[in-house]
């Protein structure tokens, strides 16, 4: 299936584009950080997981300022409540 949905895909790309596709470096820095802050995610749900709040199911208030620490580029705060800037992590 994978392979059909490339082969539709790339006949809608033309070949400068597939060329520029096939030359796009990816690791943790390129094309940006969302490999790595990703990654970083995933590390720090880890394989037992993390509290979410009971009603939406969102990141516990109490672990936004360690995840956004581990993030690229975290934001910096200087709220009072600073889950009001940390929720968009």
């Amino acid at each position: 299936m994978l392979t059909t949905n490339m082969k539709k895909l790339t006949a809608d790309l033309t070949s400068n584009e597939i060329q520029y596709l096939k030359d796009q470096r990816f690791n943790d820095n390129e094309p940006g950080s969302l490999l790595k802050d990703f990654s970083s995610l995933l590390d720090f749900i880890g394989t037992t997981g993390i509290s979410v709040s009971k009603k939406n199911h969102l990141f516990s208030i109490k672990l936004l300022p360690s995840l956004n620490q581990l993030m690229s580029s975290p934001l910096e705060s200087k709220l009072k409540r600073p889950q009001q800037n940390l929720s968009l992590i």
